[in-house]
């Protein structure tokens, strides 16, 4: 059975990529364009829900300090993806809007 956790992130990657397919086409500019642009904010979302749980994987730490965690260098990874994903779901946006 399927459950919430797996319908959530593709009904939400479904519904990003037509709703800026439709927005760039209404705007007169690309639809591809806009479906990029809902593609890349979904990949945003979906790695900032990782960066929120590298939050509570350092708090976890910090309550228990002998579990083994996320290593630094993953959690930088994570929040330069994420800076990198949201900076580049503006700029497609605002070239689909524009």
């Amino acid at each position: 059975m399927i459950g919430i956790g797996c319908v959530l992130p593709a009904a939400s990657l479904v519904g990003l990529v037509c709703w800026g397919m439709l927005i760039g086409a209404r705007q007169g500019g690309s639809g591809w364009l806009g479906a990029a642009a809902g593609f890349v904010t979904w990949l945003a979302l979906m790695v900032g829900y990782f960066c929120l749980l590298t939050i509570y994987d350092w708090w976890d730490r910090q309550q228990h300090p002998k579990r083994i965690g996320v290593p630094w260098w993953g959690i930088l990874v994570a929040w330069l993806f994420f800076a990198a994903a949201i900076a580049g779901a503006f700029l497609l946006w605002h070239a689909t809007v524009e």
